[in-house]
């Protein structure tokens, strides 16, 4: 997948327009930790700007953090005090 494609998903699911609700597919196989994981390796930058962008809905960068790899924890803990009702990481 390139970059472009990529950032593209991730839009969808930060907008909560792919969720794991309405597209288990997408999370189940893995089409969507890809597209992050290629993210965090050739545009991290634009990924955690992403992420952080609290003018984007809660529930769309919850699911993108719960897909990260090398970033997850920090980011995770960053959601949690946003919205403290979140569970601990790592997660059960």
């Amino acid at each position: 997948m390139t970059l472009a494609a990529s950032r593209a998903l991730v839009e969808k699911v930060l907008a909560g327009e792919i969720t794991p609700e309405n597209d288990p597919a997408s999370f189940d196989d893995d089409v969507v930790h890809f597209a992050i994981c290629e993210l965090e390796d050739g545009d991290a930058e634009w990924l955690l700007a992403a992420v952080r962008d609290r003018r984007r809905p809660l529930a769309g960068r919850r699911n993108v953090v719960t897909s990260m790899g090398r970033f997850q924890a920090a980011l995770w803990a960053e959601l949690r005090a946003e919205d403290p009702t979140l569970p601990p990481y790592p997660f059960a």
